[in-house]
């Protein structure tokens, strides 16, 4: 069943009826369209929390048509369509097969697979990472290939990139190429504890105080199962507010993350703002560099830079 909730937002600056594709971000949770013109600016955009997991892959199809409907206000003709996120998983539209790293971010155009639909369309594969370990990411790929082309200072170099979120992406890139990449549960994990263990009672308010104290615990102690408990005995022991217990667990949490993630120079974080803030309060308390980019931005970025390659 479709939500109610969809948002038009403000289109670009880009000409009026010449669409060259449209490009879709269906992640779990959320759906954004957007058309772009032959110069790779956006036309028109919409956005709603109609994911992938809420309409199911059998609700996928109707919905898409149901949105790609309202462009006849916009008198946008039909064009191609480039997918990502998870409408390309085993949840989604149709399941496409990982591409293993390294990877150039160049070749994402040329590594498209086309839907089985009766349009024209194309999903941007995933990525699966196999060195030391096995980690995949669906969707931040397009985001990391738009900062890679937006970024262009930064394209020779080996460079850190953390695209925070429920499950938050750490990638590495070296010489134009996606070298590894790893998972780390901090917004799942803060989801969980903080709703449904006693770490976190009643109401909560923002306090800065106690998420830098949270972020200072998180740099000593024998590690996350160890100082997770540290939230509620602060309370209990009455060296931190009750109200600010949400505060202090996302400080740990986030700086247990870039503890783990330890690097020498700046961090490339893509996301939201609201999101970013804190991870830039929590490196700045560490003394760690970081450098910010607009994860909506880069995914619009990314879309046209894979649909240029792909057509060049």
């Amino acid at each position: 069943m479709m939500s109610d909730h969809t948002t038009i937002l403000p289109k670009g600056t880009a000409r009026e009826n010449v669409c060259e594709f449209m490009g879709v971000d269906w992640g779990t949770s959320s759906f954004r369209l957007m058309t772009f013109d032959t110069e790779g600016k956006l036309q028109y955009q919409v956005s709603s929390l109609d994911g992938v997991a809420m309409l199911g892959r059998a609700g996928l199809a109707a919905f898409f048509k149901t949105q790609t409907a309202q462009l006849q206000a916009t008198q946008l003709r039909a064009a191609p369509t480039l997918m990502c996120g998870m409408v390309g998983s085993s949840l989604g539209w149709q399941e496409v097969p990982y591409l293993d790293c390294p990877i150039n971010i160049a070749d994402f155009g040329k590594q498209l697979v086309r839907l089985e639909a009766d349009f024209e369309a194309y999903l941007v594969p995933g990525l699966r990472s196999t060195e030391e370990h096995l980690d995949v990411m669906r969707g931040e790929e397009v985001q990391v290939c738009g900062w890679w082309h937006t970024a262009q200072e930064y394209q020779r170099e080996t460079c850190r990139l953390c695209l925070p979120g429920t499950h938050s992406k750490w990638v590495t890139t070296t010489d134009g190429e996606i070298t590894s990449i790893e998972t780390a549960l901090t917004g799942e994990l803060f989801q969980l504890t903080s709703q449904y263990s006693v770490l976190v009672q009643g109401q909560q308010q923002w306090c800065e105080q106690s998420f830098a104290k949270g972020v200072a615990a998180s740099q000593s102690g024998r590690g996350i199962l160890h100082n997770l408990f540290s939230v509620r005995a602060n309370v209990v022991a009455g060296s931190d507010r009750a109200d600010a217990a949400e505060s202090y667990l996302s400080g740990l949490l986030i700086g247990t993350e870039l503890r783990e993630q330890a690097f020498g120079g700046p961090i490339h974080l893509i996301g939201a703002d609201s999101l970013l803030d804190r991870y830039r309060t929590a490196a700045s308390l560490l003394g760690i560099p970081v450098l910010g980019w607009d994860g909506e931005a880069m995914v619009a970025a990314g879309l046209w830079a894979i649909w240029r390659d792909r057509n060049g």
